[in-house]
C-alpha cells in the first residue's frame, strides 16, 4: 500500500507514462505513409515512418518497414542531410519495392496517419 504522498506521485507518473513504468515513456509509433495492397495474392503493406533527427544531431534518417503477408518483414532505413530529402527517399525506396510510382503509392495511401501510443488501438 503506498501512502498518500506516494499514492499521489504514482498517480502522476502513471498519466505521464501510461504503462506505469516509472520513469520509461511510452514509444509512439511514427507512422507518417501506409499503403496496402495485394501482390500475387499476397497481402502487402508498407509504413514510412516520419524522419527523425539523428542521436548526433548531423544526419536525418527514416524508417521504411513493408510486410508481405504473415511472414515475410523487411525493415529498410535511408539516412540524409535534410528530412524532405530523407523522406523523398524513402518514398522512392517504398515504391521500388511494391513495383509500382511514386504516385500510385501515395494515391493509395494514408497520408499523416495520426500518432498513436502504445495504450492505444489500432
Amino acid at each position: 500500500m503506498l501512502s498518500g504522498i506516494g499514492r499521489r506521485a504514482a498517480e502522476r507518473r502513471r498519466d505521464r507514462y501510461p504503462t506505469g513504468a516509472g520513469n520509461r515513456p511510452v514509444p509512439a509509433t511514427t507512422e507518417l505513409v501506409t499503403h496496402e495492397t495485394i501482390v500475387d495474392g499476397l497481402t502487402v503493406s508498407v509504413v514510412i515512418e516520419r524522419p527523425e533527427l539523428d542521436h548526433g544531431g548531423g544526419i536525418w534518417r527514416c524508417r521504411i518497414r513493408v510486410a508481405r503477408g504473415e511472414a515475410r518483414r523487411e525493415q529498410s532505413q535511408v539516412v540524409g542531410i535534410s528530412s524532405q530529402e530523407v523522406l523523398g527517399q524513402a518514398i522512392d525506396l517504398a515504391a521500388d519495392r511494391l513495383g509500382i510510382s511514386r504516385s500510385d503509392l501515395l494515391a493509395g495511401a494514408s497520408v499523416g496517419a495520426p500518432i498513436r501510443t502504445a495504450g492505444q488501438s489500432r
